[in-house]
């Protein structure tokens, strides 16, 4: 808390407001006294969980999460209070779940990729592009293998199914009737929560809300993973038994 008021103190020097060598300590206080307020107002609803939160955070980071916590509700509260180090921190704190995200997005990516072929070659043997895969999905990925070979180095061969796109897969898990779905994609790629979905085509939009996440990691400017997004990506990962969080082992 010493070191909250001490921001506040700062703050209202830059304001001009305040000169702690000046002001006699009941003045300063008095002036940080009305910044206090909405610190006080912030704490005073707080639930029995984030009580037991608060009281969780013990260990040397335990002061620093008092004090981002208390800053948190000024800079809320309180125009253009700004404590050195809080937009830095702030930044970092709402993309803490970008860097565990990415590494569990590629590993659910590169599970689809492999198993799905699978199933479809074991399914459809020679015929399994011509039976799995819409025509516009392989046309679009053989275009892109073409601008990649050609720009290959001499002994590399690019594979067209390594020029798909993750949304891709929901097309080609779409693609037949809900027999094929039922065959040989229901059991893998229906999620328990999606069971009793009444359309079979809607037990894949967890595809389309994975390819949206996916776009805040891999894309460059992307924006940071929310926690519920985190939460979501953990569910798949552990649906697809892909080992530790972030981690194919």
């Amino acid at each position: 808390m010493l070191r909250v008021v001490g921001d506040i103190v700062d703050f209202l020097a830059d304001q001009g407001k305040l000169d702690a060598r000046v002001n006699t300590p009941k003045e300063t206080f008095a002036q940080v006294r009305e910044i206090l307020d909405p610190l006080l107002n912030h704490l005073a609803p707080l639930s029995v969980e984030d009580i037991a939160e608060f009281k969780s955070w013990f260990g040397s980071g335990g002061p620093t999460k008092y004090l981002r916590r208390f800053q948190a509700a000024l800079v809320e509260c309180v125009d253009g209070f700004m404590p050195d180090g809080f937009d830095e921190w702030k930044a970092n704190q709402e993309k803490q779940f970008n860097q565990e995200s990415y590494s569990m997005i590629n590993d659910i990516e590169n599970h689809m990729k492999q198993d799905i072929r699978r199933r479809l070659q074991d399914r459809f043997r020679g015929t399994w592009i011509k039976d799995g895969v819409p025509k516009a999905v392989y046309a679009r990925a053989e275009s892109l293998r073409a601008e990649k070979q050609y720009e290959a180095p001499e002994g590399v061969t690019v594979d067209w199914w390594d020029c798909l796109y993750l949304i891709d897969y929901h097309s080609i898990m779409q693609q037949g009737s809900k027999a094929l779905w039922d065959e040989i994609y229901d059991e893998a790629y229906t999620l328990p929560s999606d069971r009793k979905a009444g359309a079979w085509k809607s037990k894949l939009s967890w595809v389309v809300t994975l390819n949206e996440v996916r776009k805040k990691t891999h894309h460059s400017g992307g924006e940071a993973v929310t926690e519920e997004e985190y939460a979501f990506l953990q569910t798949l990962h552990s649906h697809f038994d892909l080992g530790g969080t972030g981690r194919n082992d």
